[in-house]
């Protein structure tokens, strides 16, 4: 998938790639935060990273990892045989591999939860228990979330940085490339660039789900109050975290994991 990034931020990058090339060995540790509107982009981009260091990705789903801290809830190592809890798992080092634990938070979990801003949804001692297992991790950890608005972040994490939508232009010209033979105004583009800067994932997502609505309605064309209307309803839209501890969780449920 296509990655565009403005030139901040591929300094950035270029900078988090020498910290992983140094601290990926198994006696040091480096855990950073992502922050990404659209979190595939922010997939791709510790992907792009680690490529470039040489680093195996090991991808879990942070929602599956918050609802395994119960001392209860174990799996097992396949390698070692050792029982586990799900995040100990996820952080574990892999034996003759050097590896980047990737963490992924589609539902902001992060935010809500472990920065306890909603603390009547989860106690005390889940969060407490949760940072004491990252704490003792070694190794490299991306936690790749939606951009954080709180002013302070927890110790445990060695940096934060946020990944920015590329450019005005850059995103115009995919918005032409994507409408293809619609004919929308330039200047109306221009404003709805300004309005919702996005990642370029992200148009070609709207632009699909704008086809589709303009199809329900007996429309072949999208039309440009599609694309705004798409646009609304995605920008706007609030996301509702899990509960932390899910008490379905069997520990003989395979935990998702992508090894890449």
């Amino acid at each position: 998938e296509e990655i565009s990034l403005r030139s901040e931020d591929k300094m950035k990058l270029i900078n988090v790639a020498k910290a992983c090339s140094h601290f990926s060995d198994q006696f040091s540790y480096l855990r950073l935060l992502i922050g990404c509107s659209d979190i595939s982009t922010g997939i791709n981009i510790a992907e792009a990273v680690a490529g470039k260091c040489g680093l195996k990705v090991r991808e879990f789903q942070l929602s599956d990892l918050v609802m395994g801290t119960d001392s209860a809830n174990k799996i097992k190592d396949p390698m070692t045989g050792r029982e586990m809890n799900p995040l100990e798992y996820a952080l574990r080092q892999v034996p003759g591999h050097r590896t980047l634990n990737l963490l992924v938070d589609h539902e902001s979990l992060f935010e809500h939860i472990l920065l306890k801003k909603q603390q009547d949804r989860v106690k005390e001692k889940d969060i407490l228990e949760f940072y004491r297992k990252f704490r003792k991790s070694k190794g490299i950890v991306f936690l790749v979330t939606t951009p954080i608005k709180s002013p302070t972040l927890p110790v445990e994490f060695s940096h934060y940085f946020e990944i920015h939508p590329p450019a005005e232009e850059i995103q115009l010209k995919k918005w032409e490339e994507y409408l293809g033979e619609i004919k929308i105004e330039q200047d109306m583009l221009v404003d709805l660039v300004e309005q919702y800067p996005i990642h370029l994932n992200e148009i070609f997502q709207i632009v699909q789900e704008a086809k589709k609505a303009a199809f329900i309605k007996g429309n072949m064309r999208i039309t440009f109050e599609d694309i705004r209307d798409v646009l609304k309803r995605i920008k706007n839209l609030k996301t509702v975290p899990v509960l932390f501890g899910n008490k379905n969780f069997n520990s003989s449920d395979k935990l998702r994991e992508k090894f890449l």
